[in-house]
């Protein structure tokens, strides 16, 4: 998990080497840490292994009279603003046998009035600073701990004064009016039921309570039962408020653009005073008990939609790191040898050698005292068994026989790019970064060390690591591990392996007859043979922007780029590029041969190379390229630091020249979408989106969110292969933007070798105009779907675009007002859904046409009462019934939003300043525009996009 001490290190490896990393499933957010050290050969061992990590020097840590711990840190990135956190260091873990879900409620109740914000007022004032409730201001609960966060900009010190004051009233002034507990049990429970009310949530339970079930934290999950929800009042939140929010078991974080002694101040005068409010229980140690022989649990869904399983290795430690150098280092030990089973399986898969489809390699560490990696498999459900025995005999083979000097390299030099794309050249950290990593040493009692010195103590360990040592380290935890297998299917799966089965499986495993893997000695280094350079026809500069200041380079076979040399973000790089046609222009029949095309053809490898050939060639990069087909056009996206970007132009060169076309690949593909083809029905959200989606455009196939039964048949490989060559092997129409923090020398040249070279036809495409036009009529669906306790509402109004300059800020500023105003109503006055979401958006193609989408869940039993509240609130909005104050607020955040750039955002900006000036233009006056808009002038554009006929979808369980 993120946070914790030892897997800050261990995360840092890159994606290359845990190809397909998830979650089992998403819960109450449980950001907990590793903190087990389990006992390692000590070769390679850094000289300073006894060495306490050192502090960051920059962060100055206080302790205030009262027992408040206060850590302060200037920082420029990105600057303009602040991060701030309050950190209890107390969560679910630490309730009373009466208090289930009180942690987590009572973290629902602190945006719900104190003493000097009752009420909402809270929410309101943060908006006026241009925050959103939920992206800017938002809150965790655990087992362990409840944290609060703002991010505050810091133009004015009014604004940061606010922001601690904030803080300082969540842990004392708490009012927890009986009324407003009464009105959050209806959010809290749309919570319960985003969360626990669908296949994943009741996946995501039934893993945690295999770890969980006995030991401090039985009974004791974040979100709580639904009768303690139903029941909640305000003594056992009162109770918990004042037995554990209190100064001496709480921090303060503020990281950001900030005079340190300024705040230190502020701090002071907000906190300083502030006193423990009765006897509070001791903080005594929670617990872990895990078993001490092997454990199973199956869970048979209706929901499930293909075959799931994972081998956890977990252990039990004290949650009290030493946090010295070696330990550390133990930890990355680890790393290498998980790491390098999982790139077995994820290689398996890709040569067509194991009978899962997908692998990988996560974690199951819910509380601090607990550290569970896992590795998992999927695969359809006549092939979940043979799976999971694969993956048994391929930890007992690691175990045996070790690893060979090829995997311990491919490890290594992917962990070492994670370490320099984590830290970058500069060694430097954003804001966010380093106030959740002072959140984590207050947690745990770990050093905070500076980025630098994180760098250079991981760069050192991993360098260190020895062949034997990787090998005995599997060996020692294999000899003493107590695996936990988790598995899930559909409850119609036939012979469906019991919890004694996997038992019985895995102990066979540990005595059957095991090949030793066959080791690989010729490693492929280079993705190609770089090309002759072409120059450009012509070179010319753009006008300049902020962080824009742009180059065009064109060329001969008609393929333009732009370089935006910017160090927005130091030693980083975004790419995009684009070509008119996408699938408007593929026939009907190959349109689900396209979309598989993006899938297929970059997983399947490049060029010569097959997929594990690329991956060990980039498991030392950072280099990412995904190509994408959309309805008007296809591109790419992609990603590097600087050092790897000419990979980037690399892998772009040979899916445009030499596409690789893989079975392989094409059957993963279909094995993946073969349960969605055979039930779209399952998966109520899935279920929602083609409902919405054949209302909206009907039967066009490009529109539809999963294949028919015959088309999905029809899917072929050259097929496949024939329609991505012909939407991306043509440069004459393609332009490509380069932004971020590289040489334009160089990248001139990657250019010229790599997008000079492409080959070209000299046509340039247009796409064709297939979109259906919007129904004129209200259109009402009603879906069945899913077994869980939870329905949604979807809304959908198209309309034509009236002003294609102006729309797309009007549409901006829209979508947050009716954002900001389903929030109040819907979620915080009558407490009908946890996170009703909304957005307006101006399109150009194929049509110029502006849509709103909103999308609310809750009780299904009560879907007619928050349809009639929220057609009556878009109703009202439609009539222009919105305020000054609420018009200004979403100025604010509009403006606030214009102020950050990203370099991928850029990237995408630039895409058009070539061939569409007019919309480039509109991107640099933007921030005027947005100024120049008046009240009156969003009322009439609101007026025109939501008093037309709407699609509404309704999905209760079926």
């Amino acid at each position: 998990m993120a946070g914790s001490w030892r897997r800050r290190f261990q995360l840092i490896v890159s994606a290359a080497a845990l190809a397909g990393v998830t979650a089992t499933a998403a819960g109450c957010s449980t950001d907990q840490g590793v903190v087990a050290v389990r006992s390692v050969p000590a070769a390679g061992v850094l000289p300073n292994a006894d060495e306490r990590v050192a502090d960051d020097p920059l962060t100055a840590v206080t302790v205030l009279d009262n027992g408040l711990t206060v850590y302060l840190r200037q920082n420029e990135q990105p600057g303009g603003q602040a991060e701030m956190r309050l950190v209890v260091n107390a969560g679910s873990g630490r309730q009373s046998d009466d208090q289930s879900g009180v942690a987590h409620f009572l973290e629902h109740m602190l945006f719900n009035g104190t003493a000097e914000y009752p009420g909402n007022e809270l929410i309101d004032t943060l908006r006026g600073f241009g925050m959103e409730f939920g992206a800017d201001v938002n809150a965790y609960t655990s087992f362990d701990e409840t944290v609060y966060s703002l991010t505050v900009p810091t133009d004015e010190t009014s604004n940061v004064e606010e922001g601690v004051g904030v803080l300082a009233q969540w842990l004392s002034a708490a009012t927890l009016d009986p009324d407003e507990v009464i009105a959050e049990r209806g959010v809290v429970l749309s919570e319960w039921r985003d969360r626990d009310q669908s296949f994943s949530g009741r996946e995501f339970s039934a893993a945690e309570q295999m770890y969980l079930s006995v030991g401090s934290y039985a009974d004791r999950a974040p979100i709580g039962t639904e009768e303690a929800i139903r029941n909640m009042t305000v003594e056992p939140l009162r109770r918990f408020y004042d037995d554990w929010y209190r100064p001496d078991n709480a921090a303060v974080v503020i990281v950001g653009d900030i005079d340190t002694d300024d705040v230190r101040d502020l701090v002071t005068a907000a906190f300083g005073d502030l006193a423990p409010r009765g006897d509070s229980p001791p903080l005594t140690d929670l617990e872990v008990d895990l078993a001490d022989s092997p454990q199973a649990t199956v869970l048979l869904d209706p929901d499930a939609q293909t075959g799931y399983g994972e081998i956890a290795l977990p252990f039990a430690g004290t949650g009290k790191p030493e946090g010295t150098v070696g330990e550390l280092r133990a930890g990355v030990v680890e790393s290498v040898v998980y790491t390098m089973i999982a790139t077995r399986l994820t290689d398996d898969i890709t040569r067509g050698d194991a009978p899962f489809v997908d692998a990988g390699l996560s974690d199951n560490s819910f509380v601090r005292p607990l550290y569970a990696p896992y590795f998992y498999v999927s695969a359809p459900p006549d092939q979940l068994v043979a799976s999971i025995d694969a993956l048994a005999v391929e930890l007992e083979r690691a175990a045996r026989y070790g690893f060979d000097e090829s995997e311990l390299d491919r490890a290594r030099r992917s962990a070492l790019a994670g370490v320099d794309a984590s830290f970058g050249s500069s060694s430097s950290r954003g804001d966010s970064e380093l106030a959740d990593a002072a959140v984590q040493s207050f947690l745990r009692g770990t050093p905070n060390p500076a980025p630098r010195t994180e760098r250079d103590i991981a760069t050192a360990a991993y360098n260190s690591i020895t062949l034997a040592e990787v090998s005995d380290a599997f060996e020692n935890i294999w000899a003493n591990a107590v695996p936990y297998t988790f598995v899930s299917a559909p409850d119609t799966m036939a012979d469906a392996p019991t919890t004694e089965s996997l038992v019985a499986l895995l102990a066979d495993a540990r005595t059957r007859d095991i090949e030793p893997r066959e080791v690989v000695t010729d490693i492929v280094r280079e993705l190609m043979e770089p090309p002759a350079p072409v120059v450009e026809e012509s070179t010319t500069s753009l006008d300049p922007g902020p962080f824009l200041d742009p180059v065009q380079l064109t060329f001969p076979n008609g393929a333009i780029v732009v370089l935006n040399q910017t160090e927005i973000v130091k030693d980083s790089v975004s790419v995009a590029a684009s070509s008119p046609g996408g699938v408007s222009i593929v026939p009907d029949d190959k349109v689900w041969d396209a979309y598989a095309s993006t899938t297929v053809m970059t997983t399947g490898g490049l060029g010569e190379l097959d997929a594990v050939e690329v991956q060990q060639v980039l498991a030392d990069s950072t280099a990412q390229v995904t190509p994408y087909i959309d309805y008007v056009e296809e591109g790419f996206t992609g990603s590097s630091s600087s050092d790897d970007l000419e990979q980037v132009f690399q892998m772009i060169h040979l899916l445009m020249s030499q596409p690789r076309a893989d079975q392989v690949a094409l059957d993963s593909w279909l094995s993946s979408v073969q349960p969605y083809v055979d039930d779209p029905n399952t998966d109520p959200d899935l279920a929602g989106d083609i409902a919405l989606g054949q209302a909206r455009y009907g039967d066009e196939v490009r529109y539809t969110q999963v294949p028919t039964a015959e088309q999905f048949a029809a899917i072929d490989l050259a097929d496949v292969s024939a329609v991505f060559s012909d939407r991306f092997s043509n440069a004459s129409d393609w332009v490509f933007a380069v932004s971020g923090d590289f040489s334009v020398k160089s990248a001139t040249d990657f250019a010229r070798r790599y997008i000079g070279s492409l080959p070209a036809t000299g046509v340039v495409e247009q796409y064709v105009d297939r979109q259906p036009d919007a129904p004129t009529d209200e259109v009402r669906v009603d879906v069945a779907s899913g077994t869980g306790d939870k329905g949604s509402l979807t809304l959908l109004h198209t309309v034509r675009s009236l002003d294609a300059r102006l729309d797309p800020i009007m549409s901006d500023l829209l979508g947050i007002i009716i954002t900001n105003q389903l929030t109040d109503e819907v979620r915080e006055e009558l407490g009908a859904s946890y996170s009703p979401y909304a957005s307006t958006s101006a399109s150009v193609d194929p049509d110029p046409i502006v849509e709103t989408y909103v999308s609310v869940s809750g009780d299904p039993q009560g879907l007619e009462e928050l349809s009639t509240v929220v057609r009556q609130l878009i109703a009202g909005l439609g009539r222009g019934n919105f305020t000054a104050a609420e018009f200004d607020d979403a100025k604010a955040d509009l403006e606030r939003q214009y102020n950050l750039y990203g370099n991928e955002g850029l990237a995408s900006v630039l895409l058009v300043a070539a061939t569409e000036p007019r919309l480039y233009q509109q991107f640099l006056d933007a921030p005027g525009e947005l100024d120049a808009i008046s009240l009156e002038e969003l009322r009439t554009f609101a007026r025109h996009v939501l008093t037309g006929p709407a699609i509404e979808v309704r999905v209760t369980p079926g």
